[in-house]
């Protein structure tokens, strides 16, 4: 299989450094955050291993905002 064939299956697996690198070289520390917060999706395991499904990122990727958020916009009106 091509490595491009590779990059259009939503069914493959990533590990923990390879799904930061898809989601733009997120730190550790946010990565896992992120998981906390319900953000990007748990874990699956194979054995010990923790793997991500490559459709599951996308999926995050394409919820994320256009553009940063600004002051204004987090701001809550009273």
């Amino acid at each position: 299989m091509a490595d491009q064939d590779l990059l259009n299956d939503d069914d493959r697996l990533l590990r923990a450094t390879d799904a930061r690198r898809l989601l733009g070289q997120m730190s550790k520390t946010t990565f896992y955050r992120n998981i906390e917060r319900g953000i990007i999706p748990e874990p699956r395991y194979i054995g010990g291993t923790s793997v991500w499904r490559l459709g599951d990122l996308r999926a995050v990727v394409n919820q994320l905002p256009e553009k940063p958020y600004t002051a204004d916009a987090l701001s809550v009106s009273r």
